[in-house]
């Protein structure tokens, strides 16, 4: 997972099991085809599971490709209720440069913690 830390601007890289007073403490969370490429269904469920207990501060956002959903369909997980809403942005075709993939782009989702 990649972390975007609270007054530094810092960026981690690193297995998110280990960063869990990281989690708790930083404004943005990016999190990139996070789990689904390298991780066991198990090992998928069990880093969610870390992630909806970590992340609960009111205000904090995730960056997350794909939808935090679709992160979750394959493993028949659920959000928790009342933890995140989506944040519904609009992306500017013409302000994106043309070696840019649109699409790419269309499936970033910006969530904030309730």
């Amino acid at each position: 997972a990649v972390v975007s830390t609270q007054s530094t601007g810092e960026i981690v890289q690193a297995d998110i099991r280990t960063q869990d007073p990281l989690l708790r403490t930083s404004d943005v969370i990016i999190l990139n085809n996070v789990f689904e490429h390298f991780m066991s269904k198990e090992e998928q469920v069990k880093c969610w599971d870390m992630i909806f207990g970590s992340i609960r501060r009111k205000g904090q956002v995730l960056v997350t490709v794909p939808s935090l959903q679709e992160s979750l369909d394959d493993l028949e997980g659920q959000l928790p209720n009342g933890w995140v809403e989506e944040v519904e942005w609009e992306l500017e075709d013409e302000l994106v440069p043309d070696e840019c993939d649109l699409d790419s782009l269309k499936s970033i989702h910006v969530y904030q913690v309730l």
